[in-house]
């Protein structure tokens, strides 16, 4: 019997200086139910220690604005989010806010709803 692939997900993360909210966000976003899904987060030239605690979490792609062009937060949040589209191979696309988090079903709960 052929196994059925299942569709991979991705999960962008944008982030500028949440420090105190960004582990809760990457956490949440890795221990998801579902099993075939990628994380990318972007950070915007944060001050803080935020990046510090992105680069932990090996399971993570990074993507750093090392170009600090600085527009408005709205404009500079839609860069980074068009910078993590680019590079995600998700069937499904998942935004969060790195002030945000996802239950751990969000995923599984998704797929199987647009599948009905």
């Amino acid at each position: 019997m052929k196994k059925k692939k299942i569709p991979k997900a991705s999960i962008l993360i944008t982030n500028f200086n949440k420090e105190k909210y960004i582990n809760k966000a990457l956490s949440t976003s890795l221990n998801q139910t579902y099993k075939n899904f990628e994380v990318l987060a972007y950070d915007d030239g944060s001050t803080d220690r935020s990046i510090n605690i992105i680069k932990k979490y090996k399971k993570i792609s990074l993507i750093i604005n090392k170009n600090k062009i600085k527009k408005s937060p709205p404009q500079n949040q839609i860069l980074g989010i068009l910078a993590l589209f680019k590079r995600s191979k998700g069937k499904y696309i998942f935004f969060l806010d790195g002030d945000d988090y996802f239950k751990k079903n969000k995923i599984k709960f998704f797929v199987k709803y647009v599948k009905k």
